[in-house]
């Protein structure tokens, strides 16, 4: 994507702009925010917070949400890997290797899965596509309403977009599966 001269990538729309663009109607919404490294996933966190905390966006609430409220929302907290609205809404930023048991989210998404140089491990591939179908995958809050969201590279056959192709064309047939769209 190009703004104003400006390339904007997948990941920062994503993983940095979407929440706080969803929070300014919804700012009960929950989302899980993963990546294979922390230093990542918290650099995306930190962008959000910034936005969220800027005075032009600042401004932007009571203007999308105020009126239909006593009073705008506002964050809990400030810190990095976890933060909530007010309103309930929450951002959890974790890794791969990380904790996600007890968080549940309106959208779960994952930026980058797997780290480029690990994609010839096959232990590295079978410990990403068991975080996924073990951790992740159960981690929405509702089959009918919520997202998963994955972001990356290809970068083998057997990696997490891979599996979920697989496991589309697998399951074609099942109506109690729900498929991805590409």
């Amino acid at each position: 994507f190009v703004a104003e001269g400006v390339v904007v990538h997948n990941s920062t729309i994503v993983s940095v702009m979407w929440l706080p663009w969803t929070w300014l109607t919804r700012p009960a919404y929950r989302a899980i925010f993963a990546s294979y490294d922390d230093k990542l996933v918290h650099r995306d966190a930190q962008k959000t917070l910034d936005i969220i905390q800027s005075g032009w966006y600042q401004d932007l609430i009571p203007a999308t949400f105020g009126p239909s409220k006593s009073e705008k929302w506002s964050l809990k907290g400030d810190a990095v890997g976890y933060y909530k609205t007010t309103e309930t809404g929450e951002r959890l930023s974790t890794t791969v290797k990380g904790a996600a048991t007890g968080f549940r989210g309106d959208a779960v998404v994952v930026d980058d899965a797997l780290k480029a140089a690990d994609a010839r491990s096959p232990l590295a591939l079978e410990t990403n596509i068991e975080w996924w179908d073990k951790t992740m995958s159960s981690r929405i809050n509702d089959e009918e309403t919520s997202a998963y969201v994955i972001i990356g590279q290809r970068l083998h056959e057997n990696d997490l977009p891979g599996h979920i192709l697989r496991r589309d064309d697998e399951e074609k047939d099942n109506p109690d599966w729900r498929p991805y769209t590409k």
